[in-house]
């Protein structure tokens, strides 16, 4: 008896749904359907997919430099010795700002400065490549993990380093080597500077291992033969 019942109410459904599309068709015009099905929404965001079609460029140039920029930081990391990295690497998981002034002194144009140094120390570089360097590192971006397929790696919050002491130098890097075993030091990255081939590119490194142990270089590097080699470096500091 019950199946009986059930047929009549599912075919009333399928009727009244049958209407309703045929409404919708025949007097929706370019009104609500073409709303629905052929207008994205300004306010969803684009999917990035691996496959980029011609509507997604965006998606397509952010997927390329996150790409390239992560084989930036896996060639700096493959030219330190194993010395320099141990058996661990450590890296700051957050992009450390390229050229750290205080507020104060870039009024008097000390990144000006800056900048013209970078084209100094590196005379074949593109104008595009120095401004994307420095487009991209007026904020702070986080670093995802991993990055390096060949050697181990873990990540170290900035909030971490940041809890350095002056005062008490030894006992923070006794902590940190205690948490971080068989880690030389730890390695902080800029954003990374392309141009428009993208097979040139700029960034700044600063490696830290001890209260009087460390460096910090820019880096530029071109891109032959599908692999990102270091074409120049240009030493800011050394301890």
């Amino acid at each position: 008896m019950r199946r009986l019942l059930i047929h009549p109410l599912v075919l009333t459904l399928t009727f009244l749904a049958g209407l309703l599309l045929t409404y919708i068709f025949a007097f929706g015009g370019d009104g609500l359907l073409a709303r629905l099905l052929d207008e994205p929404s300004e306010n969803i965001p684009a999917l990035c997919l691996s496959d980029c079609p011609e509507t997604s460029a965006f998606c397509c140039q952010t997927n390329t430099q996150e790409t390239e920029e992560a084989a930036v930081y896996s060639a700096l990391v493959e030219q330190m010795s194993k010395n320099d990295r141990g058996d661990l690497i450590v890296v700051q998981d957050r992009t450390v700002n390229a050229y750290s002034f205080p507020r104060a002194a870039l009024e008097d144009n000390s990144l000006e400065r800056l900048f013209e140094a970078l084209q100094s120390d590196f005379p074949f570089a593109a104008r595009e490549t120095l401004a994307s360097f420095r487009a991209n590192n007026e904020q702070s971006w986080p670093i995802r993990n991993p990055f390096l397929l060949r050697t181990r790696s873990r990540l170290i919050s900035q909030q971490e380093v940041e809890r350095f002491s002056p005062s008490k130098p030894g006992i923070w890097w006794g902590s940190f080597y205690r948490n971080y075993r068989g880690a030389a030091g730890f390695l902080m990255l800029s954003k990374v500077g392309f141009n428009r081939e993208m097979n040139q590119a700029l960034v700044y490194r600063a490696f830290a291992c001890g209260d009087t142990c460390g460096f910090g270089s820019y880096v530029c590097l071109v891109k032959e033969g599908g692999r990102w080699r270091i074409r120049s470096v240009a030493e800011q500091w050394v301890s």
